[in-house]
């Protein structure tokens, strides 16, 4: 099994790595609305789907490419931010939203409210009680961004975009991350930083949390192309192949 440590993040003076405007001319008639990007998972010790198909506990595995990442050197190109709701003892979610305003009815035959929320000035209003302080929803993150390549040197090579969904303890890693870009004034597609995960232990048990850490602004629009190029991918498009594909991973994965 192939593995791939990120090199340290530093300060980037190379050319920038030009996106394909167009896409790659393949045999045949698919194009990019066709490709469904890959999930890593941050594989915990009940993870047993993961580790099954090759994942190391502790560690970022692509069940793509069958590949487990101690650390992932990446790119965010966006956040979204939406609410899961697991009813107590179980462990796949009974209701769930990727906006936060409205259940996914597509997964979700039964929804426990039509709606979640409802924008005011911008930001969302929780109106279903599972939603509000005290229910059983809670938020997630989506990640969409560019697991990076380097060369011996630490420079940029090459990138594979992919999706991850953090949720619980790992939450806070997000929220950091949109800080340190919101009071820089960065965009997410030029920033760098290194993913990798942390080793917590409560009375619930041991488990892992991703972390992301040594932020490097980077020059100003070098990703920005792959980032307007997925930012209309829909993630539920990840979550179809996953159950085309029978995928059981445990909700402790941080998936949805």
């Amino acid at each position: 099994m192939a593995k791939k440590d990120a090199v340290a993040v530093r300060e980037e003076t190379t050319t920038a790595l030009e996106p394909h405007r167009e896409p790659v001319e393949q045999l045949g008639n698919l194009d990019l609305g066709d490709v469904t990007l890959p999930r890593y998972r941050l594989v915990q010790p009940t993870s047993a789907a993961s580790k099954e198909a090759g994942g190391i506990e502790g560690e970022f595995f692509d069940a793509l490419s069958i590949e487990s990442h101690k650390q992932v050197l990446i790119v965010p190109l966006s956040i979204r931010k939406g609410m899961v709701r697991f009813e107590e003892g179980d462990d796949k979610p009974d209701c769930g939203s990727r906006d936060g305003l409205v259940p996914d009815a597509s997964r979700f035959e039964s929804p426990i409210s039509d709606h979640c929320g409802e924008l005011v000035a911008g930001r969302i209003r929780y109106t279903c009680h599972e939603a509000q302080r005290g229910g059983r929803c809670s938020q997630i993150y989506d990640l969409l961004a560019l697991a990076i390549e380097t060369d011996a040197d630490g420079e940029h090579v090459g990138c594979v975009p992919f999706v991850m969904t953090l949720k619980g303890w790992s939450r806070k890693a997000v929220k950091d991350l949109h800080t340190w870009c919101q009071i820089r004034h960065v965009a997410y597609h030029d920033v760098a930083c290194t993913m990798s995960a942390k080793k917590v232990k409560n009375d619930k048990g041991t488990f892992f949390v991703a972390q992301f850490s040594g932020y490097t602004k980077l020059e100003q629009g070098r990703y920005e192309e792959f980032a307007r190029t997925f930012a209309s991918y829909d993630v539920t498009r990840t979550d179809a192949a996953e159950s085309e594909a029978k995928s059981d991973e445990p909700a402790a994965d941080g998936s949805f």
